[in-house]
């Protein structure tokens, strides 16, 4: 557990966490993961919230301050998206010297007793291997029961480009892995005494991969905690492909948008972590965007 643990008026040890969450225009999605999150009761810890509410318009901050009226809201313009949201969150978090960090999408929904699982996770494999680890609670979808998101485990491609790839949990004890994504993860400060914040370089996508392989770089750990901890549905991937009907410099911007590849972004990820073919990783997903569109046939533009 952290050294520092702070103590109540009587003397008794209190863990400090601060769940993170950025949320846009989800009132319903946001508001039922933040009652999950309300509804884990664990001896021992105290539980704040700091949230993100990227211009909503929809009424998600008085939804949220209504459910957890102790919430830290802050109000963003729209333009932060999850890595951005996460940001602020997280460094608002880090000012105030917390002893974990707890990522949590506002699509994520947590089962009975999962944060306190999480945390047994964490005494066990700080313990056993490392205080700097990060455990990573896994997702599955709330209607097949399908493995959705968690860890990510590195492999080599024949090319011999480097990739990753989801790691469904074990049901009875830790895995190791590389990185992971950021539904459920549970960050001691040892790791951000290491490594600090997400890196402003992303907006949306790649910022929770980026940070576990930075740990793991850092000589920190990241654990996939054993079992299922929530539901989340996994989302479409970009692409084109037969059934998407946008036109096709639509679908381009789309691919560079913030959910997609920013050149940018996605640059910075393949020379940090792709290894010295980097340049070629960066290259695929345009130039994989143009041959299929050359294809497949295409909506008038």
């Amino acid at each position: 557990m952290a050294d520092d643990i702070v103590r109540d008026g009587q003397g008794v040890s209190v863990v400090r966490i601060a769940a993170l969450m950025a949320c846009h225009n989800r009132v319903v999605s946001t508001t039922q993961s933040i009652r999950s999150l309300k509804a884990q009761a664990v001896p021992g810890v105290s539980l704040d919230l700091i949230v993100v509410d990227d211009g909503s318009s929809d009424g998600t901050a008085q939804a949220v301050h209504d459910l957890f009226p102790l919430a830290t809201i802050l109000a963003g313009d729209g333009n932060l998206f999850w890595c951005g949201g996460v940001r602020w969150a997280f460094q608002e978090a880090i000012n105030r010297n917390y002893d974990f960090y707890f990522w949590l999408n506002d699509d994520t929904l947590l089962d009975q007793g999962a944060l306190m699982r999480l945390l047994d996770v964490y005494r066990v494999v700080s313990r056993d291997a490392c205080d700097a680890t990060i455990v990573v609670g896994s997702t599955r979808d709330p209607k097949t029961g399908r493995f959705t998101y968690g860890g990510w485990s590195r492999y080599r491609k024949p090319t011999g480009l480097i990739s990753w790839e989801k790691v469904p949990p074990d049901m009875e004890r830790p895995l190791a892995c590389d990185t992971m994504n950021g539904n459920i993860v549970l960050i001691p400060q040892s790791v951000v005494q290491r490594i600090g914040n997400l890196d402003a370089a992303f907006v949306h996508s790649m910022g929770d991969l980026d940070y576990g392989l930075r740990a793991i770089k850092s000589g920190c750990r990241v654990s996939i905690a054993p079992g299922y901890y929530g539901t989340c549905t996994a989302n479409d991937q970009l692409g084109v492909h037969a059934g998407n009907q946008a036109p096709l410099l639509t679908q381009w911007k789309q691919l560079l948008g913030p959910k997609g590849f920013p050149i940018k972004a996605w640059g910075v990820f393949t020379y940090r972590h792709k290894g010295p073919l980097w340049f070629l990783a960066w290259l695929k997903p345009y130039i994989l965007f143009w041959f299929k569109a050359i294809s497949l046939p295409q909506k008038d533009q």
